[in-house]
């Protein structure tokens, strides 16, 4: 038995003493010949740069926002709302006619991000035409709406959190809600719809009553923006009715069951520090370098000499990013980075590794911990496959680019099919990371890169 492992021995010091030894990671540990070239390298030439992120489609989120954001890096964010309506509730025919009290449409919400203490403005209109839900709305649009309004909340300080009644009379309390009582003269063609027996189906309603647009004034100072749930099951528009016998009905136009929801984005970069770099497109920003997904900002990463990396074997790579600067307070945190590549029209294109969380975006870690005991936020970026591909000669690209909007197919929230990314959930969110050159560099961008090369 003896014998038999010191053969083994032997044998297993023949093949080291075969190999070239290697200066890249862990090549103290080879002897002088290494046939199986393992390297590792964090020092490839990258340049980074924030770009203005393409218009989002923004017409089926699962949340869709209302506010006004400021923020010193990103500039400021206004966000819109448009919404048509579900299926009325029933009333029998047999309480016709109706007459109207009043009118009022409830908007719920479960986040905000912002600055509380700031009151907001907001006005209702009714959109101008019905909604041709074929068509992709996307986070630049503004659907069009008539001019006079039908509603509004002058000078609203958000309250979150804080549970409301719906009406007076309420025994019950619901979670944080907008209210608005709106111009009665909108509800009276609604209700001689209702007394002639022709309110059937939602498209016949919305073709006549096409819905309301919620504008943010962005000439207030609020800083303020509401999540909105707009399939809250008590969400909608309440038309209080007095039916024949004189006793009080509701008629109800929800939300919950609507086709068409939509959020549009106004960014403003002017006075920012990301202002030259999302308006030009081109100025680097390797020293640090930033993301915002809602404020129309994403980050591109270029290799430069990528082209060493054709015929190898790749083992693993990764992007590794350090945070550098704390999320300002007033905007939430998000946790996690999601890669993604550009298609030939410009569109969002997901890495296939990205479509399921069982490869996943890249997620907080902060259990890093520097030489001086200084807690470090770091990401990590796993790119292994794309690099694969691309040694292998399947796939061909310069740089991809860094978000933080999920891109899953396997939840509710998120649609990626025929290869292009539908987010259906985007935060106002801020991330600052040290680039390739940052002056820290245990904070430094890194390409790291293990892999094989058969010689």
């Amino acid at each position: 038995m003896r014998e038999i492992k010191f053969a083994l021995i032997i044998a297993v010091v023949a093949v080291f003493v075969s190999c070239k030894k290697d200066d890249g990671f862990g090549s103290n540990l080879l002897p002088q010949e290494n046939h199986l070239n393992l390297m590792y390298d964090e020092s490839f030439d990258m340049k980074v740069s924030s770009k203005y992120e393409s218009p989002l489609r923004t017409d089926r989120l699962l949340f869709n926002y209302l506010g006004y954001t400021e923020n010193s890096i990103f500039g400021s964010t206004t966000a819109s709302t448009s919404i048509q309506f579900g299926l009325p509730s029933k009333l029998s025919e047999d309480l016709a006619p109706f007459t109207l009290k009043d009118i009022n449409m409830y908007v719920f919400y479960d986040a905000f991000v912002g600055d509380t203490t700031a009151p907001v403005s907001f006005s209702v209109h009714a959109i101008a035409n019905d909604i041709n839900t074929s068509v992709i709305y996307k986070s630049n649009e503004v659907i069009p709406y008539k001019s006079e309004e039908l509603g509004a909340l002058e000078n609203f300080l958000i309250k979150p959190n804080t549970p409301q009644k719906l009406r007076d009379n309420d025994t019950i309390t619901a979670k944080s809600f907008l209210k608005f009582a709106l111009d009665k003269t909108y509800a009276q063609g609604i209700v001689q719809i209702l007394n002639d027996g022709f309110i059937t189906n939602d498209t016949l309603l919305n073709r006549r009553y096409p819905g309301v647009y919620i504008q943010t004034r962005p000439s207030q100072s609020g800083k303020t923006m509401l999540q909105l749930d707009l399939t809250h099951l008590t969400g909608g528009i309440y038309i209080n009715l007095v039916d024949k016998k004189g006793e009080d009905q509701i008629l109800i136009l929800p939300f919950s069951t609507s086709n068409f929801m939509h959020t549009s984005l106004i960014h403003n970069y002017l006075g920012s520090v990301v202002e030259n770099a999302v308006l030009s497109g081109t100025n680097p920003l390797d020293d640090k370098f930033y993301i915002q997904s809602q404020a129309g900002v994403k980050t591109e990463v270029e290799f430069l000499d990528i082209e060493k990396f054709k015929g190898k074997l790749i083992n693993k790579a990764v992007l590794e990013v350090s945070e550098v600067e704390v999320p300002q307070i007033d905007n939430k945190r998000i946790f996690g980075i999601y890669p993604l590549m550009k298609g030939s029209s410009g569109e969002n294109v997901a890495l296939k590794d990205y479509t399921s969380a069982f490869y996943g975006p890249a997620r907080l870690d902060t259990s890093v911990t520097g030489s001086n005991g200084e807690k470090i936020v770091k990401y990590q970026i796993n790119i292994t496959n794309l690099m694969k591909d691309y040694a292998l000669g399947k796939s061909d690209f310069k740089s991809i680019y860094l978000t933080n909007y999920p891109i899953f197919d396997l939840t509710p929230k998120f649609i990626v099919g025929s290869n292009s990314v539908l987010s259906q959930h985007i935060e106002p969110a801020s991330l600052i990371f040290g680039g390739p050159n940052f002056a820290n560099t245990e904070k430094r961008m890194k390409f790291k890169v293990w892999y094989t090369t058969i010689k």
